[in-house]
């Protein structure tokens, strides 16, 4: 069986890192519109992190890529270790995060978890 050319395979790649990071690109957008308090902005900090997190868990999961696998893998430790910190920090000042993801992470979850392999890099393709 041929293997496949590495130069497309590494576009792919890059498209979908590029796509994951957008997705981060796209909440801290929707958080700057106004200025936020700080329950507010800690609010939508901690849903961009599990967003990411979950996104990140999806794509060590989904993808036929060990690259994309490991960058996602790596996203998803990162996110935990910021949102653990931000999580303590907002005890200290007696912030109450949201656990869930909102209706767009949610939607795009939803989406993405539905594909696996091929299917789940042509999408993010």
């Amino acid at each position: 069986m041929p293997t496949a050319n590495p130069i497309k395979r590494t576009n792919r790649i890059a498209i979908v890192v590029v796509v994951l990071v957008l997705a981060v690109v796209v909440v801290l957008a929707k958080t700057s519109r106004q200025p936020l308090s700080d329950p507010q902005f800690a609010a939508k900090a901690a849903q961009g992190s599990l967003a990411e997190v979950e996104l990140g868990r999806l794509a060590a999961q989904k993808s036929q890529s060990e690259t994309v696998r490991a960058f996602g893998e790596r996203m998803a430790t990162d996110h935990t270790k910021s949102k653990a910190k931000l999580e303590k920090i907002a005890a200290q000042q007696n912030i109450s995060l949201p656990g869930d993801l909102d209706k767009d992470a949610q939607k795009n979850y939803e989406k993405l978890s539905k594909l696996s392999g091929p299917d789940f890099d042509r999408l993010m393709s």
